[in-house]
Order: C-alpha cells, then sequence, then structure tokens
C-alpha cells in the first residue's frame, strides 16, 4: 500500500489529498459522475485499441486572455478629443472586463474532458470541489441545468486548472467571443503509458487443465487472446504468485484425472510486437 507522502508528483498527491479528506458518499458520487463523462467520450483517434476500459490522464492548464496589440479606444468625440491630452486613450476599462469560459464540450464525441478543479493560491481547489462539464437544457431539476463557468478578464493573471481527461482526446474550451480553443495530449507523452497498462479480472472457480509443455506448466482455459494482447493465468500459493501461460488450443476435457477446480485471476498483459522484441 502506497501511503500519501509517497507520492511523487504533487498534483497527484493533492488530487489524492483531496478525496482521502471527504466521505465515502462523496467519493461515490464521483465514481458516478465520471462514468457518466466517459460514456460519452469517443476519440477520433483511437490508436491501439484498449480492450480494458478508458485511460485517464491527470494534465494541468492554465487559461488567460492576450491582445494582439493595444486594447481599441473610445471612438466618441469628446473621449477623441480628450485622448489627445493623455498618455494612453480611454478604453472603458475594457481590459477589466471578465468573459466567461466553459470548459468541456460533452456533445463531442472528442471531447475527453470529464472533470476538472479550479486551483487556488493556498495549493488546493476553490470550493474544496471539482466541476463537471454539463449543462442539460431538458433537464427537470434547476439544480441539474447549472453549468459552472469560468470568468477571467485581459488583466487578470492565468487561471489555472486540475483537469482529468481521456488522453487520446481534445479538451475544448469556449468563450463566446473568440472561436473554441482545442488542446490534446502529445502522443509521445503517453503512448508508451498505455503500451504498460494491465488489468486483472477475478475468475473463481473455475475448471481448468494443469499440463506440462517443454517442461514448464501451464493451464488450459477456453479464452482467446485479444489482437495485441494475451491473457496469464495468476494463483497465489501461501506468500508467492504463481504466473502460468494459458494455452486455449486444447480444451480441458471434463472430469479427466488433470482437470482441477482451481481459483485466481486472468491477468491482460501486452502481446510486445517483433520490433519491441529485437528493441
Amino acid at each position: 500500500i502506497i501511503q500519501l507522502e509517497q507520492i511523487g508528483n504533487s498534483y497527484l498527491r493533492r488530487m489524492v489529498s483531496f478525496f482521502l479528506r471527504g466521505s465515502k458518499t462523496y467519493f461515490r458520487q464521483f465514481l458516478t459522475d465520471l462514468e457518466n463523462a466517459q460514456m460519452k467520450i469517443e476519440p477520433e483517434h483511437m490508436g491501439d485499441a484498449l480492450p480494458m476500459g478508458q485511460p485517464l490522464a491527470l494534465v494541468r492548464a492554465s487559461l488567460g486572455l492576450e491582445l494582439q496589440g493595444p486594447p481599441a479606444a473610445h471612438q466618441g468625440w469628446n473621449e477623441f478629443r480628450l485622448n489627445m491630452t493623455r498618455r494612453c486613450p480611454e478604453d472603458s476599462k475594457f481590459t477589466r472586463v471578465q468573459f466567461p469560459f466553459r470548459l468541456g464540450e460533452q456533445d463531442q464525441l472528442n471531447d475527453g474532458l470529464t472533470v476538472y478543479w479550479l486551483e487556488d493560491d493556498s495549493g488546493g481547489y476553490k470550493d474544496n470541489a471539482y466541476i463537471i462539464p454539463n449543462y442539460d437544457e431538458a433537464a427537470e431539476n434547476p439544480e441539474d441545468k447549472k453549468c459552472d463557468f469560468l470568468y477571467q478578464s485581459v488583466d487578470a493573471p492565468p487561471l489555472k486548472v486540475t483537469m482529468l481527461m481521456d488522453p487520446r482526446a481534445m479538451a475544448h474550451a469556449t468563450t463566446g467571443i473568440l472561436p473554441t480553443k482545442a488542446i490534446q495530449i502529445p502522443s509521445h507523452q503517453f503512448a508508451a503509458a498505455l503500451k504498460r497498462i494491465e488489468m486483472s479480472f477475478l475468475a473463481a472457480p473455475v475448471l481448468a487443465d494443469k499440463r506440462s509443455a517443454d517442461g514448464r506448466q501451464e493451464i488450459t482455459l477456453p479464452i482467446a487472446d485479444p489482437p495485441g494482447y494475451r491473457w496469464v493465468w495468476l494463483e497465489k500459493h501461501g506468500k508467492d504468485w504463481l504466473s502460468l501461460p494459458i494455452n486455449s488450443g486444447s480444451l480441458y476435457t471434463p472430469f479427466a484425472a488433470a482437470t482441477e477446480v482451481r481459483e485466481g485471476w486472468l491477468k491482460l498483459t501486452r502481446n510486445p510486437s517483433q520490433d519491441e522484441k529485437n528493441s
């Protein structure tokens, strides 16, 4: 078990600490919101298909407004006359106007943002809460229609957010005054991590043949390997774990002498390609 202080990444440690301070009910609600958001994500470029759910990446982004040049001056005749004697023309404090930002676009399949947190100056999360990028006009309850906006002006420092998103998709920021901005994590930053994803599934009880092939033990189960992946049988013997390859070529014969009732885990691992083996 990894302790909180053993998490090296400070931003991941902050998110874990956020949930540890909350209740079990709060965390269950978060998992429900997260699952609902993931159901609406379909990356445009999937790459290698993942047969075990959807990956999530913890990323950070900053949101700011910039002008390409000085702000527009007031166009009134009286302001024009006064500007002739001023160092800075009258701009009606345009750079202090706060414009709303909406992060995430759940109606777009290629939007991978699930939830996000607005960071505060104290190193925590604003309002100690996560934000769901969702707005449902057809919702019956007013609270279900709520969409939390972030507000930003040209003069204000950039807002910093922590996001959980599918790394294969994009995150969209909509303002209403500019075209929608879409950003994406470069594939070289997460491709290697996706290849290392492994999952184990409890399988108990099962009838399986235990045989020996080429001097090593193996187990026969009626299961097929997904393209690019292979199944491995894990079993615990005392304090040690036994890993057996699975042979699905010849299925077991029920009630044969070698057939046993076993319990363990089916582990799905990536099957390295020939290029990866040679590298």
